[in-house]
């Protein structure tokens, strides 16, 4: 009886692996599939069309081109290579890689970062340009350029409602005419040690949203930087999520994300307009010697190295 029962054991328990194996490779592709529909890689709405946009259309910048800018950097500045070892790996791996799967920038991962979407960085940095007497003049100087759509204003892409911006800083670059408008307002941003001047990842800009509108999904560029949003005006029904954590304004608090973890706005408010400005900071652990060669590798005035940044 022995001998007999031994192979239906056999079938039992290589049938009983064989069922237990077949579990968790569903429940894994599961997990993949979810995490998948929860944080995906693009949608139609997720590019815009702009041949000049750095976080749409980085394929310009060939991981062998930005090696050969990064030993040209070295070389011009007499830099340490070894201190930007980290980006160097980064670029190798994937310029787009990232220590977090939920985490997705476009153009440019730099590994070795604290990775949270939410942060509480530069309160003392920021103190200024949230001050009571400076957010008056910083309101009353939008105020103007904003009383109509026109000069200086741009309109973004959105499936739904209207959503405008006003740069101040470009990708980097500055618009002379447009910073003539708000004179005060590009001061205290300019003396925020920070912000991304001169990279192509920094941006300064006016940003309104119109009742109705949805800025869908979508992922930044980098880690290497913190969004700020300074709230002016926060009208009812006004939500930004950012990776699946819903948030508010609240005027003159100053908001800063990353925003290479998946994030969108909404404005479900039937009256008024949501302006913020918005402004693009360094993420505090990108030492200073890597952020003059990632502006370096990313901004359009290649031959201009700073030495004082």
């Amino acid at each position: 009886m022995i001998f007999e029962a031994s192979p239906l054991l056999y079938y039992i328990i290589v049938n009983g692996i064989i069922a237990i194996l077949v579990f968790l490779a569903l429940a894994l592709f599961n997990g993949f599939l979810r995490q998948y529909l929860q944080y995906p890689n693009t949608s139609k709405n997720n590019f815009c069309t702009s041949p000049k946009c750095v976080r749409c259309r980085s394929a310009f910048l060939e991981k062998d081109t930005l090696l050969e800018k990064l030993e040209e950097f070295v070389s011009v500045t007499n830099s340490n290579p070894q201190a930007l070892d980290r980006l160097y790996e980064s670029l190798i791996s994937d310029a787009s890689a990232s220590d977090c799967v939920r985490q997705r920038p476009t153009t440019l991962g730099l590994l070795g970062l604290t990775s949270i979407p939410w942060h509480d960085n530069y309160e003392s940095e920021l103190k200024d340009i949230t001050a009571v007497g400076n957010l008056a003049i910083i309101k009353e100087e939008v105020s103007k350029i904003s009383s109509e759509l026109s000069r200086g204003w741009v309109r973004n892409t959105s499936p739904s409602g209207s959503w405008y911006v006003f740069h101040l800083y470009n990708q980097g670059e500055k618009l002379e005419w447009n910073c003539k408008q708000c004179p005060r307002t590009v001061e205290l941003i300019e003396s925020i040690a920070p912000f991304m001047k001169g990279c192509a990842f920094g941006n300064a800009m006016v940003s309104m949203v119109l009742p109705g509108t949805h800025i869908t999904p979508h992922y930044g560029p980098t880690n290497c930087r913190i969004r700020c949003h300074v709230p002016l005006k926060i009208p009812d029904g006004c939500l930004i999520c950012v990776d699946q954590e819903e948030k508010t304004w609240t005027e003159g608090k100053p908001m800063l994300f990353d925003d290479s973890y998946l994030h969108e706005v909404w404005h479900q408010g039937q009256t008024g307009n949501r302006i913020v400005l918005m402004l693009d900071l360094w993420h505090p652990e990108v030492t200073n010697i890597e952020r003059r060669a990632i502006s370096y590798l990313f901004s359009k005035l290649n031959g201009n190295v700073s030495t004082h940044m």
